[in-house]
């Protein structure tokens, strides 16, 4: 989220399967884990919604990107909703009531921010990177509570087989990639090129390893869940 990061790196068909981003397979995959592996409940309906509307939203961008058509203004709403989704998903199952508070406060804060941003000084012709990065910074910031929550825990568990632990690795390692390849675009378009364009290849390649992580995440909630029948 991180993220999905078609618009961030238009790519050639080099870095496709079948004529399709390798992710967007990834995504079908995990709509495929939502269906039938994951415990059924409130979360569940939320779960199985983002990630099939996360399909067709790359799906979408992918045909539009192919066919020189823009898609900043899809991505532009889109990425608000993501950053939201993960920071509720990083914080569930986390003991301390106050940071799921703190989750809800954040948000509250967040998406008037993009509202207004785009009311008043965004050209939806062009990617928001103010609004993609500040949604970067308020994810990174619930990342490092969870991480806080997890040390403090009584029992510490082997950190490989706890499910969140692996959400945490993939969100971390994709968002610093992608806010990394951002706080820079402008300066190596002008200075450096070739540097620029190893970021945004890092970027699809974190990405890859996000969905990678939060299919572990989730095979092992199912593990989890089956040890408890």
């Amino acid at each position: 989220m991180p993220v999905t990061h078609v618009a961030l790196l238009k790519e050639d068909n080099k870095t496709s399967l079948m004529n399709l981003p390798f992710f967007i397979y990834q995504i079908a995959l995990l709509v495929i884990i939502n269906l039938f592996f994951v415990k059924k409940g409130r979360f569940f309906m939320i779960s199985i919604l983002f990630f099939i509307t996360l399909f067709f939203v790359e799906y979408t961008c992918h045909k539009k990107i192919t066919n020189g058509i823009g898609t900043n203004n899809i991505y532009n709403w889109w990425f608000p909703v993501e950053f939201i989704f993960y920071g509720f998903f990083l914080i569930k199952g986390d003991s301390k009531n106050k940071h799921f508070k703190i989750t809800i406060l954040l948000s509250l804060i967040y998406l008037p921010f993009v509202l207004i941003f785009y009311a008043f000084f965004q050209d939806q012709k062009l990617f928001s990177s103010i609004t993609y990065q500040v949604g970067e910074l308020y994810l990174l910031f619930l990342i490092t509570l969870r991480i806080k929550s997890i040390l403090k825990e009584d029992y510490l568990r082997n950190p490989f087989r706890t499910p969140v632990v692996w959400l945490i690795i993939g969100l971390l390692f994709s968002n610093l990639g992608s806010l990394m390849h951002l706080s820079a675009t402008n300066y190596l378009a002008v200075q450096d090129i070739n540097l620029l364009n190893a970021l945004r290849k890092l970027n699809v390649i974190l990405t890859i390893v996000l969905y990678c992580c939060i299919t572990v995440y989730f095979y092992f909630e199912w593990k989890n869940q089956k040890s408890l029948i």
